[in-house]
C-alpha cells in the first residue's frame, strides 16, 4: 500500500505544470522588451546611456488604455531644460506615433512624462514598441530606452491583473504539487533527495528569468529560460536512463 501511494502521487504533475506556466510568463515578460530593442534602433546612435526609468506594462487586454511612463530627477544643484522624445508604434512596425516635450527642471525636482497606448498601437497586431529619448542636458547626458509590450486577446481585465492571477495559479500549482509530493513520499530516499534538488535548481532558472523579465533585462532573462529548457531536457534524458 505504501508502494502505492508512493507511486500513486499528482504532485509531480501539478509542479511541472505550475513550472511551465511560470516559464510562459517569464517568456511573456522578456519577449516584447526584446522586439522592442530594434525598433527605431537608430535613436540609440543619439545617446550617451540607457535611459532606466522607463516604466511599461507587461500586457495589456484587447479593450484596455494604459500607459508609457517614464520618469527624470535632477539631482544636482542647478536647473537642467531638455527635450524629451517619444516614438510608439502605430498599427504598423514602419508607422509610429511621435512626441516631443520640453522638460525643465529645477534642483532636486522630479517628473514623471507619460503616453497612452492601447491595442491598436500594435504592430502585428500583437505588440506595443516604444521608445524615449531624452537629450543631454548641463546636468546629464543623452538618455534613451525602449519597451514592448504584449497585447491579449481578452476583454474585461486588464493586462497586469490577468498576469498576477496567472502568475498567483503557477506558484499555488508548484506549492500543491511539492507539498503533495513530499507528503506522499517521505521520509525521502537518498536517490530522492537527489531529484529534490535537481527540481529545485531547475525552478531556481525559471524563477530567476521571471525576474529577470519584470526588471526589463530581457536578455539575461531568455538565457536563464534556455538555460531551464536544456536542464530540463537533461534531467528528464537521465530519469529515462535509470
Amino acid at each position: 500500500m505504501a508502494r502505492a501511494a508512493r507511486r500513486g502521487s499528482a504532485g509531480p504533475a501539478l509542479f511541472f505544470a505550475g513550472l511551465a506556466l511560470l516559464a510562459v510568463l517569464a517568456f511573456v515578460s522578456a519577449w516584447p522588451d526584446m522586439e522592442a530593442s530594434v525598433f527605431d534602433a537608430g535613436t540609440s546612435l543619439a545617446a550617451d546611456e540607457a535611459l532606466r526609468s522607463m516604466d511599461c506594462p507587461v500586457m495589456i487586454a484587447a479593450d484596455e488604455t494604459s500607459s508609457v511612463a517614464a520618469s527624470f530627477a535632477n539631482r544636482s544643484d542647478r536647473p537642467e531644460s531638455f527635450l524629451v522624445r517619444s516614438r510608439v508604434t502605430r498599427g504598423f512596425i514602419t508607422l509610429v506615433k511621435e512626441d516631443t516635450q520640453q522638460v525643465h527642471l529645477e534642483p532636486g525636482e522630479e517628473r514623471t512624462l507619460s503616453w497612452p497606448i492601447e491595442a491598436d498601437n500594435a504592430a502585428y497586431r500583437r505588440l506595443v514598441m516604444a521608445r524615449v529619448l531624452a537629450t543631454r542636458s548641463a546636468v546629464h547626458n543623452a538618455r534613451e530606452g525602449s519597451c514592448g509590450v504584449l497585447v491579449i486577446g481578452v476583454t474585461g481585465i486588464s493586462g497586469q491583473a490577468l498576469f498576477a492571477v496567472l502568475l498567483l495559479a503557477a506558484l499555488a500549482l508548484v506549492a500543491a504539487g511539492a507539498t503533495d509530493w513530499w507528503w506522499r513520499r517521505r521520509p525521502l530516499l537518498p536517490t530522492e533527495q537527489d531529484t529534490v534538488r535537481r527540481v529545485g535548481a531547475l525552478a531556481a532558472l525559471v524563477a530567476a528569468s521571471l525576474v529577470l523579465g519584470l526588471l526589463g533585462w530581457w536578455l539575461p532573462s531568455h538565457l536563464a529560460l534556455v538555460t531551464a529548457a536544456l536542464y530540463a531536457v537533461l534531467l528528464g534524458e537521465q530519469t529515462v536512463t535509470r
